[in-house]
């Protein structure tokens, strides 16, 4: 049950926001165009919604770290491959539902379910590593510090290719 525990809940969360960041805010922006995407909302609602999709997350990584202390995951390997999984299943499940009653480009629906892989592979890297250190104070500040990063990251790649 350790990974199974608010703190590295929570951390791993702050990751899959950094990672969503990273993808959505910087090097996939230009698909958040409503010409591309007509079925986009306006940006405004668009934004005051990001906090629905972050509560929602939540409870996804809320139930991949609960799989992982049930699978027994302790290995950052054997967590990302959890993770990569369970993470392809929502994107299947979530995405592509969407998809079949929203008018969506391949690329916007290929980028999101690509994010969404991508989030809970780091997701379950991180909770795996974290069930498996004695070492969990600095696999914590690992956390924190990537999420940073990858936000930046997220804001300078959307300044340069909108530059």
């Amino acid at each position: 049950m350790l990974a199974f525990r608010a703190r590295p809940i929570a951390l791993s969360w702050l990751l899959v926001i950094g990672v969503d960041l990273f993808f959505n805010a910087g090097v996939f922006a230009g698909l958040f165009d409503q010409v591309r995407e007509p079925s986009l909302l306006p940006d405004e609602v668009l934004f005051r919604r990001i906090p629905v999709a972050y509560l929602a997350l939540a409870v996804g990584v809320t139930a991949l770290a609960w799989l992982e202390d049930r699978l027994g995951a302790s290995r950052s390997v054997v967590g990302a491959t959890i993770g990569g999984l369970a993470g392809a299943a929502f994107a299947l499940l979530g995405v592509v539902n969407v998809w079949t009653a929203l008018e969506m480009t391949g690329p916007f629906v290929l980028s999101a379910a690509l994010v969404q892989v991508c989030q809970f592979a780091v997701a379950g890297s991180f909770l795996a590593a974290y069930r498996g250190s004695a070492e969990t104070r600095r696999i914590s500040w690992w956390a924190v510090v990537v999420s940073l990063l990858l936000a930046a990251a997220g804001i300078l790649a959307q300044n340069l290719m909108n530059g």
